[in-house]
């Protein structure tokens, strides 16, 4: 195996080349060819965004990162057996073009992987760094002031929640508010905005 930079020939065996685009989210690629240490014959790379339609046609798998993959970039993947995204969903594949060039391409998972709580999380993280001005009190605790900015809580507050699905299918309602409006939800358009509580039990699945 001869190695010039990034660029790795083969020498004697086959080399499945794997190849991470961008800099960002380092610790993909990092903890990838970490686990990989053992496996001569699998090579991770890392390229900056603006390499990687020139040297794709080098490699067999790839991690898209902070780029898309659009069909003249697939069509230069000559080599390419697999695709998939950093992080849930394919936004950054043309899923199309990599079917018509006999590419897979893979999604990962949010169930099982984190990505889900940690998107709930973040939610109710940035409700409350908006609420707290996260912002202006760092600025306030570098300058030593006390009492500035004025915050405020989320207690109180009527707040909404879009959810895609996922954790909610594991979670129990335990109790309910019923002033929910007779109107058809079809016909939503055409009625007042109504509210309703509910609360959750979670204990039916432990990883919610």
């Amino acid at each position: 195996m001869e190695g010039n930079g990034n660029t790795i020939k083969d020498v004697g065996k086959r080399i499945t080349r794997v190849l991470f685009c961008g800099p960002h989210f380092p610790a993909s690629n990092e903890y990838t060819a970490e686990y990989l240490q053992k496996h001569s014959c699998i090579k991770v790379d890392v390229l900056p965004l603006e390499d990687v339609p020139k040297a794709i046609g080098n490699y067999h798998v790839c991690i898209v990162k902070s780029m898309r993959l659009d069909s003249d970039i697939i069509s230069r993947a000559v080599q390419m057996q697999l695709i998939m995204q950093y992080g849930v969903g394919l936004d950054g594949v043309d899923i199309d073009a990599a079917t018509k060039h006999r590419i897979k391409v893979a999604r990962i998972p949010s169930d099982g992987t984190g990505n889900s709580a940690s998107c709930a999380e973040m939610a109710i993280y940035l409700m409350l760094g908006l609420l707290r001005k996260q912002n202006e009190l760092q600025i306030s605790i570098q300058q030593k002031k006390l009492g500035d900015p004025i915050t405020d809580t989320l207690f109180g507050k009527t707040i909404f929640i879009l959810g895609y699905e996922n954790n909610l299918h594991n979670l129990r309602i335990v109790t309910l508010e019923n002033n929910i409006p007779k109107t058809p939800l079809p016909n939503y358009k055409k009625t007042k905005l109504h509210c309703y509580k509910l609360s959750f039990d979670s204990s039916t699945n432990p990883k919610t």
